[in-house]
């Protein structure tokens, strides 16, 4: 243990003696610290975060508040076990859950009800029109909390919002997790920002640890177990709700073990057709002659092109260039949740496209979007290609 600390005075070595550690250098130096100080002043900075009584709400591990208690405690081992980029992406989780899961409560309340008010109805169909991202779920949430269907998810939805709101959560997912790249974790600021989002969600459940306690109750069992909006798989994992597609599908998130699945459920059928929902195609799809639709996928293009504050994700560029030096053919599979900048990630290696990274081999690179159809692959997405290089020269 002794050759671990250095002297901060002379530099020359710290040796343990009794309840302190001493230089070894006591004639000339006589530098001497208590052993539990020293150990603490050279922890690493999330073992120092992971022993903060003030930023854990511990009642909450124990509580066994669906998904909330197990996703919190699952926060607090990764902190424990010096894990930042996981507890980075487990705390954005948690922000989803609680924004959402309130919300899908009211809408599960909504749902049932045979006579519906005309914001009642707006919720249900908001939720319906098209893919949401984090925004339109906040968006939600405020509309459910203004129904007051239920006190118990109203004061929840209030305080949520409000946190969303004043913090500028929808603002920091995207700019710290969705916009491709994440920051050093060595970083103060780094470091700063999860002890602040630490700080928010342990305030959160001081604030609401009553409230939340109240979904164990069988009223909220019953609801979570009936509802189109939860469907709970053998082993009990609640999927939640995510988004109804153009396509008819619904897609939905287990948090729990991190998983995304999309797949047609007849009852969201049936409920958007009850409300008269038309998915709207992709702007290329809007463009039945070939002309309008080469000329519209050359806007698009250029459109795309601006951006100028792209921020390399270096881990995801190592991964792949390790792949490309280790293997001379093959598959790579990049497998992330939706938001996660993955087309960025990609359109930044192609060089016809952003070209913002270079990968030590070089290699041409080109990324397309395919459909299920051979012919809608062949007939359309090669010449976006051409649109490409003919404007690139």
């Amino acid at each position: 243990m002794s050759n671990e600390y250095i002297c901060p005075e002379c530099g020359k070595e710290l040796v343990e003696s009794g309840k302190f550690f001493e230089c070894i250098d006591e004639d000339n130096c006589g530098y001497r610290i208590k052993k539990e100080k020293l150990i603490i002043k050279n922890a690493h900075w999330l073992e120092k975060i992971a022993n903060d009584e003030k930023l854990w709400q511990k009642d909450i591990f124990d509580a066994n508040i669906p998904i909330i208690s197990n996703e919190y405690k699952r926060l607090y081992n990764l902190c424990k076990d010096k894990q930042s980029y996981g507890m980075l992406l487990e705390i954005k989780d948690i922000f989803e859950i609680l924004i959402k899961f309130p919300t899908l409560l009211v809408a599960s309340i909504v749902y049932e009800k045979q006579d519906k008010t005309d914001e009642e109805t707006k919720l249900l169909i908001s939720m319906l029109e098209k893919a949401l991202s984090l925004g339109d779920w906040k968006s939600l949430s405020q509309t459910a909390k203004e129904l007051n269907v239920d006190n118990t998810l109203t004061k929840w939805l209030k305080d949520i919002v409000d946190i969303f709101d004043k913090k500028q959560i929808t603002n920091w997912r995207n700019t710290e997790i969705g916009h491709g790249a994440l920051s050093l974790e060595e970083s103060k600021a780094f470091q700063k920002d999860i002890i602040k989002k630490l700080t928010i969600i342990k305030t959160f459940f001081d604030n609401n640890f009553k409230i939340l306690r109240l979904l164990n109750d069988e009223k909220y069992h019953n609801m979570i177990d009936n509802s189109i909006f939860f469907i709970k798989d053998q082993k009990d994992y609640i999927h939640f709700f995510d988004s109804y597609y153009r396509n008819q599908k619904t897609s939905r998130i287990d948090y729990a073990n991190g998983t995304y699945i999309k797949k047609i459920e007849e009852k969201f059928i049936q409920l958007a057709n009850s409300f008269n929902i038309e998915k709207k195609d992709n702007l290329l799809d809007d463009c039945a002659d070939d002309s309008i639709r080469d000329a519209q996928a050359q806007k698009i293009f250029e459109k795309l092109q601006n951006i100028d504050d792209f921020v390399e994700p270096k881990n995801i560029t190592s991964w792949v260039n390790n792949n490309i030096k280790n293997h001379t053919k093959g598959l790579f599979l990049l497998q992330m949740q939706r938001g996660m900048s993955k087309s960025m990630f990609s359109r930044a290696l192609d060089k016809l496209s952003l070209n913002k990274i270079k990968l030590d081999e070089n290699p041409l690179i080109r990324v397309y979007y395919p459909r299920k159809t051979k012919q809608h692959f062949e007939n359309s997405y090669f010449e976006y290609d051409k649109i490409r290089i003919i404007k690139r020269g």
